[in-house]
């Protein structure tokens, strides 16, 4: 299995991370290097900013993007003079961030590229669409920081969680917080069971419907939403549905609470969590052991685990 492979069969692919110095600029790099040696046209934006030689906020050197000829590139108009390579602009869109308006442009020859894309993750459709439009056959979204809403169902068909040593200290640590969110974007599709939609306060609504087991949450599922209901008498086995994973903003122990008690959490459309991409490195110095780490994901995760810098597999 390559990497190729994995993200052959989808036209969108979001790119988000765990936590800041994570890998997700890394995982860009080796999808482009990829996609070039196969002769596919590539598009890629950002939600959010990346591409900077040295990170904004923590200051410490960063992997940069760099792009062939070709290359359609959808950035903040206030980043063009960051790019290095000759282009040609395509569309100036009507997508605004705080560095502009987001314009298309063509890459003329290889070079770096600094990219921020729409600030709304509900803007990457319509991008997405102008980029096709231009010739693209993939487009690749650089998701921001903590931002799992690029995974979401709509907005890209398929996703690729990067999990890194900068995320904590403690090996276990982060093995435990990357399975907690790879099976959040891999939750199960509910079957045609007809599911009751929440109107007010979650325990207080399945309370007043004892004869119903399944219930619909319309927006976000916090673990404040849920507290209620584990603590109370209405705790009994239900089916609880959210749109899809990235709706569910709920923490390992509230989870693991739900499981005790035989509340199952699904959703209506599915994420496609296509890997894992391991990054053994942190920003902070406090390295892991690249096999270690990418064997204890592999034994933790059901899906693909790989380190794109050492173009290891599990």
């Amino acid at each position: 299995m390559r990497l190729y492979d994995l993200i052959e069969p989808y036209t969108t692919i979001a790119i988000v991370g765990m936590c800041k110095n994570a890998g997700k600029t890394t995982v860009l790099n080796a999808m482009l290097d990829e996609l070039k040696l196969h002769g596919v046209r590539v598009a890629l934006t950002s939600v959010g900013r990346d591409g900077e030689r040295v990170d904004l906020v923590t200051q410490t050197p960063k992997p940069q993007i760099f792009v062939e000829a070709g290359t359609l590139v959808a950035t903040a108009e206030g980043l063009l003079k960051k790019c290095d390579c000759s282009r040609e602009i395509c569309d100036a869109t009507n997508i605004s961030t705080p560095l502009g308006r987001v314009i298309v442009f063509r890459a003329l020859n290889g070079g770096f590229v600094e990219i921020a894309g729409p600030s709304m993750t509900e803007d990457i459709p319509q991008l997405t669409s102008v980029l096709l439009r231009l010739g693209a056959q993939k487009v690749l979204v650089d998701g921001a920081i903590f931002r799992k809403s690029s995974a979401r169902y709509g907005v890209c068909e398929a996703a690729a969680l990067c999990v890194g040593a900068s995320c904590s200290n403690d090996l276990d640590t982060i093995v435990r917080d990357a399975a907690h969110a790879a099976r959040l974007l891999s939750l199960p599709e509910v079957d045609n069971q007809p599911a009751l939609e929440i109107r007010g306060a979650l325990g207080d609504f399945v309370a007043a419907h004892k004869d119903d087991d399944c219930f619909y949450i319309g927006g976000a599922l916090t673990d404040a939403m849920l507290n209620p209901l584990i603590r109370s008498a209405a705790a009994r086995p239900l089916t609880l549905v959210i749109f899809d994973g990235s709706r569910a903003l709920i923490s390992i122990e509230t989870l693991q609470m739900m499981d005790r008690l035989n509340i199952s959490l699904k959703v209506r459309r599915r994420s496609r969590l296509l890997f894992v991409a391991s990054n053994p490195y942190s920003a902070g110095g406090t390295h892991q052991n690249a096999k270690e780490l990418l064997r204890r994901l592999q034994d933790s995760l059901e899906v693909p685990v790989i380190d794109v810098k050492e173009g290891a597999w599990n």
